[in-house]
């Protein structure tokens, strides 16, 4: 049984994105003078789902698009794990995520997706980019082709003699 097994679990998941969003909010006029900060994007947490026991989706900000992971209850901060980075394990492969957070979000665990978004030219584009890299992210690449083994190729010489052609002297 995971958390996401019953409604509890959702609402949960819904209770923390509502603080993540209101925190990065907030948050946002104190960058406003950055130059990696682009207002025509406001602050969105897009497509957050269930992924073992926490909720990855995405998280626009004017100032970078991320991958969060995001623990159903919060993580007390500790200002000694942040900057920590772990590596996950996605169905696109291994992944670095940063933990951060705050005292009001907790720790959250993140993986850059884009920053500065100079190129986005409204929120609506970053979030149809957000999706489409969480979309990348949750993707299993893919497998190899498998390389054919065939004989060598024959000369004609060969092919009309049946033999191979003496190496020159």
């Amino acid at each position: 049984m995971t958390p996401f097994d019953d409604d509890i679990g959702i609402a949960k998941l819904e209770q923390r994105l509502g603080v993540l969003v209101r925190r990065y909010q907030a948050l946002a006029p104190a960058m406003s003078d950055l130059p990696l900060y682009n207002a025509k994007v406001g602050v969105e947490a897009v497509d957050f789902m269930p992924f073992g026991e926490m909720g990855l989706g995405a998280l626009v900000t004017p100032w970078f698009i991320n991958a969060v992971f995001l623990p159903l209850e919060p993580v007390a901060y500790d200002p000694d794990r942040v900057g920590r980075i772990e590596t996950v394990e996605l169905p696109a492969g291994q992944r670095s995520f940063t933990l951060g957070g705050d005292e009001v979000t907790g720790l959250i665990w993140a993986h850059s997706i884009l920053s500065p978004l100079e190129k986005i030219v409204s929120h609506d584009a970053a979030v149809v980019f957000a999706r489409a890299k969480l979309a990348e992210l949750l993707t299993r690449p893919d497998p190899e082709p498998e390389i054919e083994h065939r004989p060598a190729e024959r000369s004609r010489r060969e092919l009309v003699l049946g033999r191979a052609s003496a190496p020159a002297q």
